[in-house]
């Protein structure tokens, strides 16, 4: 099982979504790719409990416009969605 599939014990407050994705990326241990023009301004939702990183990503993101895509077993890439906001 690689480290993008195990489940982790997720405490991401809500607020600045670019601190939100630096302390995701360090609790899941993987690597973030962001412009900070895509999440400046955003907000994230807080995110707590054992969760899988692609889950745990999701609810981060929910309804901020904002989607990722995973570039290998260790990074992903956080990027605008198909629905700009």
């Amino acid at each position: 099982m690689s480290a993008m599939d195990s489940a982790y014990e997720f405490n991401l407050p809500a607020g600045d979504l670019s601190k939100a994705l630096d302390v995701f990326s360090a609790q899941a241990g993987v690597q973030v790719g962001y412009a900070p023009e895509i999440v400046s301004g955003k907000q994230a939702r807080a995110v707590r409990g054992r969760l899988g990183w692609r889950e745990a990503l999701g609810q981060l993101l929910e309804g901020s416009g904002i989607g990722f895509r995973q570039i290998n077993d260790s990074s992903i890439v956080i990027e605008r969605s198909g629905n700009p906001n």
